[in-house]
């Protein structure tokens, strides 16, 4: 028995099972998908080998990459949720927000409505200042998920084999200014000032 996480008006979001493994490796080998998954089609070693990753990873971190079966038939159509970042050029301590659907399921909402379901759990479990979110540039569907979701984007990222571009969840920290308060020194205004500046998420230098 798989634990419901949430569940929205299409998709139930949920843990994940030994059988999905099979499907999961169906909906991997559609070529449009494949281009973005930076790996060729997955076979049963690799799905069963990531049905564990996921697992563990969500004893440690409390959060993971969900099974999402459309509701009405209980069918695994994909996955959404979170994982470590793997890029190196990102800093450490990164969670990425990321979702896959089967080919025959696209172009009807379904990533937004599921990413949008599990957004509230990640920050709520790490903070908004480590969730990120990319995509090889040239899929511009997966981007618009991003925007829709309410992500910003913070550029691209250049590599000689593909293009990257990074979104994250709009943090601002705050940062106390240093001028004194008023009647110190001179200064103006009721107290410090507090401005508010986004945290760094990456040690590549963006172009776009």
């Amino acid at each position: 028995m798989t634990a419901t996480i949430v569940t929205t008006e299409r998709l139930v979001v949920r843990g994940w099972s030994d059988e999905d493994a099979a499907q999961l490796v169906a909906i991997t080998t559609v070529p449009e998908l494949v281009q973005y998954l930076g790996r060729p089609s997955w076979t049963m070693e690799d799905a069963t080998e990531l049905i564990g990753l996921w697992r563990r990873v969500e004893a440690t971190l409390g959060i993971t990459t969900w099974a999402c079966p459309e509701r009405s038939s209980g069918s695994l159509i994909g996955y959404c949720g979170f994982i470590g970042t793997n890029a190196a050029w990102l800093r450490q301590g990164l969670v990425e927000i990321g979702w896959l659907l089967a080919r025959e399921w696209w172009g009807q909402g379904l990533a937004t409505e599921a990413a949008r379901a599990v957004l509230p759990l990640g920050t709520a479990r790490v903070g908004t200042v480590r969730i990120i979110s990319k995509c090889n540039v040239q899929n511009t569907a997966s981007e618009a998920v991003m925007r829709r979701l309410g992500l910003r984007r913070v550029g691209l990222v250049r590599r000689p084999q593909d293009i990257t571009v990074l979104y994250r969840v709009p943090l601002v920290r705050p940062v106390t200014d240093s001028r004194p308060p008023a009647g110190v020194g001179g200064g103006r205004g009721a107290g410090p000032e507090c401005r508010m500046r986004a945290a760094p998420v990456a040690k590549a230098t963006f172009g776009g």
